[in-house]
């Protein structure tokens, strides 16, 4: 009985013998032998640069890498970012909608043209479309895009400081201020538009020394005189004198007018000059104007010979 079970167990975990299958599996590879090295060659740096040249590609240039931008000049670029010439915005298909501060810029740029304009802004002066890249050019401040315009600011209370650096500059300035305050404003009729504005003052060279409200003579931007010198002329036929220059007699009459307006000292006169305009001459390198008015209209001897006289006392 024991004999029976043992070959029953063993019989039960026999290997089963394999089935033949109808498909003969591939012979395995044999083994690939390694190569077997016989000689070897050594090429020296000339061979090899030689050989690089051959085998490389006629077309193929090599990469030239972008000059990065100097410091400086990448200021200049995060400094003044691009505008219009203008103050109004280009014309478009849609049309451009203005906040109310805008539309205020728009009428005072369309008043006073020639005028770079410093609009106060609740603590703030500020300057709008080429206004402020002149401001930023001059002041060294930050000039960005705000909704339409360009725009820069400064704070209130360095008005003088700026206003003595943009008239140095050879820009005539203008200072539009509030004209109502907060507490007005929200019992009267205009409680929902915006602040009303005005020029409040209009500094030159000429005039800027005589405006007590712009102090900072420690900036030394102002020159010893102020004088606003006006010249006007008409042309006299006929008359005839000696010994009156190289051309032998006059022939326009001038008058001018030089007011100080910081000293209140005023001059004034008359007179006839000849074709080389001596005397006129004389008269504005005297006086030393830091702004010059001329009458209309001037002959282009006189316009010459003012321009020239302005140009060297800048010099």
């Amino acid at each position: 009985m024991g004999k029976q079970k043992q070959q029953v167990i063993s019989r039960f975990f026999a290997p089963k013998p394999k089935t033949p299958s109808s498909t003969t599996d591939p012979p395995p590879p044999p083994p690939s032998s390694s190569p077997k090295i016989t000689t070897t060659v050594n090429f020296s740096p000339a061979k090899r640069r030689l050989i690089s040249q051959l085998t490389a590609s006629p077309n193929k240039q090599p990469k030239l890498s972008s000059p990065t931008p100097s410091l400086h000049q990448r200021f200049l670029q995060k400094l003044l970012e691009p505008s219009n010439p203008t103050l109004q915005p280009p014309s478009s298909s849609k049309p451009v909608k203005f906040t109310p501060l805008e539309h205020q810029v728009v009428e005072l740029k369309a008043k006073y043209p020639d005028v770079l304009l410093m609009i106060e802004v609740g603590y703030k002066y500020r300057f709008f479309g080429e206004d402020a890249e002149n401001a930023a050019r001059v002041l060294g401040i930050y000039a960005h895009m705000d909704h339409n315009f360009l725009t820069a600011s400064i704070p209130t209370f360095r008005l003088n400081v700026h206003v003595r650096r943009l008239v140095s500059a050879g820009y005539k300035v203008g200072v539009v201020k509030q004209t109502e305050t907060a507490a007005i404003k929200s019992h009267g009729l205009n409680r929902a538009g915006p602040f009303c504005r005005g020029l409040s003052g209009l500094y030159t060279k000429a005039t800027l020394e005589a405006a007590h409200d712009m102090g900072g003579g420690e900036d030394q931007c102002g020159t010893v005189n102020n004088y606003l010198l006006c010249v006007v002329e008409k042309t006299i036929l006929g008359e005839k004198k000696l010994n009156c220059g190289v051309e032998g007699g006059f022939d326009v009459r001038i008058g001018i007018v030089g007011v100080e307006i910081s000293t209140g000292d005023v001059v004034y006169g008359e007179f006839d000059d000849n074709f080389l305009r001596s005397e006129l001459e004389a008269v504005v390198v005297s006086l030393s104007p830091a702004e010059l008015l001329l009458g209309d209209p001037l002959s282009k001897q006189t316009e010459k010979v003012v321009f020239l006289s302005a140009k060297m006392l800048l010099i």
